[in-house]
């Protein structure tokens, strides 16, 4: 069961992988048609899928130019995606696409944007720039998203999808004591799961060149 309102603002879906963020996603952007209750959305939407929404065999400035035409403004690029411009999306990374993405969502002339985990590939540095951009733009607009990673949550309303419960929390100002917590937990997330992963090559390493 799911009872909400949103307003204004960024608003992140947090719960235990099954519980239906994504299917709230599909829900509220009128691809799920299987439930029960109602949904009233007052305003355009762009969705942004996890598995993207790109034509694997047009480049990034082939999708942009589509973009322009369709929305009828020029794009405002961010995070050095002119690299990107002449590449196929069939072969970007999933951390490109994302980008690419992000791109085209915050340019959109949507009032209503649904993002499923925008930043799962992503690097910190580009996150932070996202994360500023999202700022801004949450001022005037909707922004509803989902996330696995506990490190980047502190500047939206969070809101706890558990079973027949919703709760929420409304978090500080990510510019100031959040960005502090964020760039804590990413650290923890780092020395978790990537340094010792990097600790185990360097250890192999020597190993092999003592056995040479």
């Amino acid at each position: 069961n799911f009872s909400y309102s949103f307003d204004k603002g960024a608003y992140l879906i947090k719960g235990k992988s099954g519980i239906g963020k994504t299917t709230l996603l599909n829900i509220l952007a009128g691809e799920d048609k299987d439930y029960g209750g109602s949904v009233h959305v007052l305003g355009n939407i762009f969705y942004l899928k996890d598995k993207g929404n790109l034509v694997s065999n047009l480049t990034v400035r082939e999708h942009f130019k589509l973009f322009e035409i369709i929305q009828n403004k020029r794009i405002i690029y961010c995070c050095d995606i002119d690299r990107l411009l002449n590449k196929k999306v069939k072969y970007l990374s999933l951390g490109e696409l994302q980008l690419v993405q992000m791109n085209l969502a915050f340019n959109c002339s949507e009032q209503i944007l649904l993002l499923d985990e925008p930043f799962s590939a992503l690097s910190y540095e580009n996150i932070k720039v996202m994360i500023d951009i999202m700022e801004k733009v949450k001022k005037d607009k909707l922004i509803i998203f989902t996330k696995h990673n506990d490190y980047m949550s502190d500047f939206a309303t969070n809101v706890f999808m558990k079973d027949n419960v919703v709760d929420e929390e409304v978090c500080s100002n990510y510019r100031n004591t959040s960005k502090i917590k964020m760039e804590f937990k990413y650290l923890l997330f780092y020395f978790k799961k990537v340094f010792p992963q990097k600790i185990f090559f360097v250890f192999s390493l020597v190993i092999s060149l003592f056995s040479c």
